[in-house]
């Protein structure tokens, strides 16, 4: 019971902002995501800063929307080799598994929530901003890890048994904590890919993360 209600304190701990003409409110959180990594000298960490902007919408049930902004955590496991937690990933993969949809599971609150539920979040920011809790993702939550043969390869991606993480954290920060950045200089071969790695008709599961990964699962500034 007692993180049930952590988490639903937090699932409603958004600043909220109004835009005219959204025919709602505009709500955010800003949060900490940090990934450790076992390896075999010692214990390697990334973490980045995202922003989840939620928009309740309007009267009408379908209308809110979400989105995740920022860059991806990324673990340096030295000799060239990096390990991503994926923002988003297509719905055709199994499990849904990205950073967003374990946001969504972690909160406590569905992709398209009713307009009932959607004003209870936005009207709980208050409170969640002062706890700030510090929450341990299950692994069932992971979302998808990736890495590269080549990191100036793209096509080379790859799936990362969760197996080989410690733990992955979501601590809530305050409002003016910028947002990681840096992204695009150190991985221009990812950022610049704004189609599939390795265009493909197939599905999205471990043999061909290539064909339907690219440059906005990684990172997304856009507003």
């Amino acid at each position: 019971m007692m993180r049930r209600s952590v988490l639903g304190l937090l699932a409603g701990g958004m600043s909220v902002l109004t835009l005219g003409g959204c025919g709602g409110r505009v709500s955010t959180l800003r949060y900490r995501l940090t990934v450790e990594v076992d390896t075999p000298n010692g214990i390697k960490t990334g973490s980045s800063v995202l922003e989840d902007a939620f928009n309740p919408g309007n009267s009408y049930e379908f209308s809110a929307s979400r989105r995740i902004y920022g860059e991806v955590p990324v673990v340096d496991l030295g000799s060239g080799q990096y390990l991503f937690a994926l923002l988003f990933v297509g719905y055709e993969t199994n499990g849904k598994r990205s950073v967003q949809n374990m946001i969504s599971r972690m909160f406590d609150y569905p992709e398209y929530p009713s307009p009932v539920k959607s004003i209870k979040l936005v009207d709980r920011f208050a409170e969640a901003r002062e706890s700030k809790p510090l929450i341990v993702i299950k692994p069932e939550d992971y979302p998808m890890l990736v890495t590269f043969g080549d990191i100036k390869n793209p096509k080379s991606v790859s799936a990362v048994d969760p197996g080989i993480v410690r733990r992955i954290t979501v601590q809530v920060v305050n409002d003016d904590e910028p947002l990681n950045t840096g992204f695009e200089t150190k991985f221009p071969q990812i950022a610049e890919k704004d189609l599939p790695f390795s265009p493909s008709d197939g599905p999205v599961n471990r043999d061909n993360l290539a064909g339907r990964l690219q440059n906005s699962n990684f990172v997304w500034r856009e507003k």
